[in-house]
């Protein structure tokens, strides 16, 4: 059954008819078969390769295709799918037709050393490549790659390499044909040597299509869109409910009362710093601010998009939102008051009563009663698993870019893992004593933690990596410079606002309470260690940092360490280039600093002091160019400096400077390799394939 699927191509269906089982049956068959295949015989015909099998390849390809130092031939090859729901242009690329990329790496004899499939369709094959868990196997040092050695019959000494088209970005590991132009004779025996000997991995794609027919015809996609419709049906459906419940509470008596009692502010209130900072919390509640979601599901965007834009759009959506739902609860309550005689200073209440009570009891004297109450617990069941999508997110996928080479390919069992932690911490909330539980917690955790941390991630951004060097970035990714108003914004007034409330609800913080009940002594230290937990690891994790810091006095450690990472920057190669080509003379003065293993005021005074004696102590003065010279055998020296450009990331970098290799960075950014297309296949170790639509 599976070798006739992978051979014809037939669909599901037929093989059901001549096998006389279902579809789905089929399908589990075939999945199940060729998971078992795969890690049976991945081992014996793609193993790890070693140094010494690539010394044989280098041989090969130095032999058959006359190119000395060639480890392997890159290429991409689109495996045409059908078009996958709510995929949109994603999986639609440039030869217009739905695909996924397969990559793949090649010996001399057409043989798969490596695979990575899952890329989109739309990616080009450097960037699904830049996107890949192959791409960090090289990086990390999964794939050995031998040492260089000396070109034949010369005395240079060169990297060995792997050879690939132009879509490629030209590295110091990677090797594609000069762009097309004026070449010289040089230059173009080259290309066409090159060329040739990447043949190898299209003829190995075409002899691949050739045996299996299934690869010559749209494969039907098993996207994952299951949370995807999750998400925007939990999203969706509380606006709806909304609407009906504000439609039928406008029409019942005393509603306008209630609206009227809500719109009408009380001006006294404003002069409590409690309202404020209630109302602080609930915003940082309400929009996510300081709880890492946001910057979590921003991750997935892409680098271009208009942050400025969502920025706006966000609050003003919550916002409206808060007042709409505001709209309808008052408007019932205000029916309530009216049909119990009432004030409505009586009839509403704060809390987990206003929503499991107050607005219960109104509902059950509506006509239909049990229609309304369905669809409004319907709604907050719905609102609550929404809500969670964001905070469930940003945690596991914290676990999983801290622990890639484990959780990653078992991110499934580790999300029901964690799905089962978080029911069984949430059972002591129904047990009857669970309301003073939700009130210990809710009561110091909400306030003192979020904002504290919020003023610490805004005193990092204005302050220690700099609010212009960040108003340059969102200009890098949004194409304009934001409002000159949103620099003092961020640097002085957010921070000022955030530790006056916070300064003040925690001067007013009184002794935690319910209805009558008094809180005993432990429970108070308990709910400090609620509200220290999130806290707490910011100076545990920068203690053990400089501890870890071995040279230089406590300040020089803590500028070092405050600095951007050498690799800070984005993913992608046309992104980074931008980025590199963005930097200014103090950019690239803390990247030189950052290499050198100093900060970058002991880097500067070394420099002043090595020109006045007219002497170079610099690491990074001069780098080895992979251009045509280096390649030729001839060394092209280049300055580092902001008005000379580097072709690529790891040529301005020596070989062996400042204990770090040019991988740094030619490495990843800062986006989340969780949040990458493709899964390396190297070895013993098999990813499989993680696509997001």
């Amino acid at each position: 059954m599976l070798s006739r699927f992978l051979i014809t191509g037939v669909s599901y269906r037929r093989l059901g008819f001549e096998f006389r089982m279902g579809a789905s049956t089929v399908g589990a068959i075939v999945s199940e078969t060729i998971d078992v295949l795969w890690e049976e015989l991945q081992p014996l015909h793609m193993p790890v390769p070693t140094r010494e099998s690539f010394r044989s390849i280098v041989d090969d390809f130095s032999k058959i295709w006359n190119f000395p130092n060639c480890i392997r031939a890159l290429d991409g090859k689109h495996i045409r799918i059908r078009c996958p729901k709510l995929s949109g242009s994603m999986f639609y690329n440039y030869k217009q037709y739905f695909s996924v990329v397969l990559q793949a790496l090649v010996d001399a004899n057409y043989r798969f050393i490596a695979i990575d499939v899952g890329g989109y369709g739309k990616q080009s094959d450097g960037g699904t490549f830049q996107a890949s868990n192959l791409y960090r196997a090289i990086l990390g040092g999964k794939i050995q790659i031998p040492e260089p050695r000396t070109l034949p019959e010369t005395n240079v000494v060169a990297p060995f390499v792997f050879v690939a088209d132009e879509a490629y970005p030209l590295m110091d590991f990677l090797l594609k044909p000069y762009e097309r132009g004026n070449l010289s004779l040089e230059e173009e025996c080259f290309s066409k040597r090159l060329s040739r000997s990447r043949k190898t991995v299209e003829c190995a794609f075409g002899i691949l299509v050739s045996k299996w027919g299934i690869l010559d015809k749209p494969i039907k996609a098993d996207t994952e869109l299951v949370d995807r419709i999750v998400v925007y049906v939990t999203a969706t459906f509380p606006y709806l409910v909304l609407s009906i419940l504000l439609i039928r509470g406008m029409t019942l008596p005393g509603a306008m009362h209630g609206i009227k009692w809500y719109l009408v502010p009380q001006w006294d209130k404003l002069a409590s710093f409690k309202v404020w900072g209630d109302a602080a919390t609930q915003i940082f509640f309400s929009v996510g601010m300081a709880w890492g979601s946001l910057i979590t599901l921003a991750s997935y965007n892409k680098f271009s998009n208009n942050v400025f834009r969502d920025a706006m759009i966000v609050p003003c959506i919550n916002c409206f939102t808060s007042v709409f739902a505001g709209l309808v609860i008052f408007s019932v309550l205000g029916f309530m008051s009216h049909s119990t005689g009432l004030p409505i200073e009586k009839v509403v209440t704060q809390g987990p009563g206003l929503i499991f009570i107050v607005y219960p009891e109104a509902v059950a004297k509506m006509p239909f009663s049990h229609l309304w109450a369905i669809l409004f617990f319907l709604m907050i069941f719905t609102i609550g698993l929404d809500s969670q999508f964001g905070m469930f997110e940003t945690m596991t996928s914290a676990f999983v870019d801290e622990y890639p080479a484990f959780l990653r390919k078992k991110k499934v069992l580790f999300t029901a893992f964690m799905c089962f932690v978080e029911f069984c911490i949430g059972i002591p909330m129904v047990y009857q004593g669970g309301i003073f539980l939700l009130t210990l917690m809710d009561w110091y955790s909400s306030c003192f933690s979020l904002m504290l941390l919020s003023l610490t991630e805004c005193l990092v951004i204005s302050w220690i990596y700099g609010v212009d060097r960040f108003m340059k970035d969102i200009e890098l990714m949004i194409g304009f410079r934001p409002w000159p108003y949103w620099k003092y914004m961020w640097k002085y007034f957010t921070p000022a606002i955030v530790l006056f409330i916070w300064t003040f609800s925690l001067h007013q913080l009184q002794r935690v309470s319910l209805g009558g009940y008094r809180y005993p002594d432990w429970s108070i230290v308990v709910g400090w260690g609620f509200a220290l937990c999130s806290v707490i690891p910011l100076p545990i994790c920068a203690t053990v940092a400089i501890y870890e810091e071995k040279s230089g006095t406590l300040l020089q450690k803590i500028l070092k360490l405050i600095q951007p990472a050498a690799n800070f920057g984005p993913s992608q190669v046309k992104d980074r280039e931008r980025y590199f080509a963005s930097l200014d003379e103090f950019d690239w003065l803390r990247l030189r600093a950052v290499k050198a293993g100093l900060d970058w005021r002991s880097y500067k005074r070394m420099q002043i002091s090595s020109t006045s004696k007219n002497v170079s102590n610099d690491p990074l003065t001069t780098t080895v160019n992979m251009d045509s010279g280096a390649i030729s055998g001839e060394s092209n020296g280049k300055s580092l400096g902001p008005k000379n450009d580097p072709p690529s990331y790891g040529d301005w970098l020596p070989n062996g400077s400042a204990n770090v290799s040019s991988s740094d960075l030619t490495g990843q950014g800062n986006q989340s390799a969780s949040h990458q297309n493709g899964a390396a296949v190297t070895g013993a170790e098999a990813d499989k394939s993680e696509s997001k639509c």
